[in-house]
């Protein structure tokens, strides 16, 4: 009510179409939210940043073409953008499936300033290509504070990425040290409110690498339900964490039933990202992998 109040009075203010876009979308009314970015983008064309939103927003729905053309257009006023730069790089790999040039474009995106060393670059260019060995030397240097994830309210400790390599390059007499240093960290706190339900699914995915199944599947449940409640956006985003915990877990029909709630519903991965994302390679032999990322539609 205060928004539209203040839209009254306000009707040419870009910033607040943007505040009113979101807040639609973390109330899960989509398509409103990309009305107001669009307008916020119209009032003000020299900032990139409620184009940037509207693409995104575009993203979750899985409208590819649509935000990959707003992206280009984005690309020409803004051409060394790296956050637009990275959008279209996942958008034009869900529309062509040319993973080597979706590879390239992501190792070629400008650095990011708060990341100078660009250790997370190289960080996630390992991850995406699981050289396991390349992602431990970096979570190595001692530099490295921790990993951004959407959407950036607590960063990934290092002992849980370490976690991660670990699981995924079979070194599974690692996993109780590194879930234990993570535990550690998440309950050393202090969180504000915001962050709680990051806290209690980074504690997870660590109880998972520890083998505290039901801790575990307990703490990432709370935590879905708890973001679900505040943002549509944060939902979406907790998705493939609470994934990860039944990956990790081997409880494959639950991973499969999260699998079929982000294809079926908005969702920060498309088919093609998840279809090379490593966390779900142990579903791949199973024939309901493939007919699930093949029911994907736009929304």
């Amino acid at each position: 009510g205060d928004f539209r109040d203040a839209e009254a009075d306000l009707p040419n203010d870009d910033q607040l179409q943007w505040w009113i876009g979101v807040t639609l979308r973390r109330l899960g009314r989509w398509d409103e939210a990309i009305g107001y970015f669009e307008s916020s983008s119209l009032l003000n064309p020299h900032a990139p940043g409620s184009g940037l939103t509207r693409i995104q927003t575009l993203r979750y729905l899985r409208r590819f073409s649509n935000a990959r053309d707003i992206a280009e257009r984005l690309l020409a006023r803004f051409p060394g953008n790296r956050d637009v730069l990275e959008v279209f790089a996942r958008l034009q790999f869900e529309m062509d499936a040319d993973r080597e040039a979706y590879l390239r474009r992501m190792d070629a995106l400008p650095p990011d300033p708060d990341d100078p060393l660009r250790l997370v670059d190289k960080y996630d260019s390992a991850v995406r290509r699981r050289d396991w060995n390349a992602a431990d030397l970096v979570l190595s240097d001692t530099r490295l504070r921790g990993i951004p994830e959407l959407p950036h309210f607590v960063d990934t400790p290092v002992p849980l990425n370490r976690a991660m390599v670990a699981f995924f390059d079979h070194k599974t007499e690692r996993l109780a040290f590194l879930g234990g240093q993570a535990i550690a960290y998440y309950q050393g706190g202090p969180w504000n409110r915001r962050q709680k339900s990051w806290v209690l699914a980074g504690r997870a995915r660590a109880e998972a690498f520890c083998g505290r199944a039901s801790e575990a599947v307990e703490d990432a449940r709370a935590a879905w339900i708890s973001a679900s409640q505040d943002d549509a956006l944060d939902a979406l985003a907790m998705q493939p964490l609470l994934a990860q915990v039944f990956l990790t877990l081997g409880r494959r029909e639950e991973a499969f039933a999260v699998l079929r709630e982000m294809v079926a519903g908005p969702s920060d991965m498309g088919p093609q990202e998840l279809r090379w994302d490593p966390w779900w390679a142990s579903l791949k032999d199973d024939p309901q992998f493939e007919q699930i990322l093949n029911s994907a539609r736009p929304l």
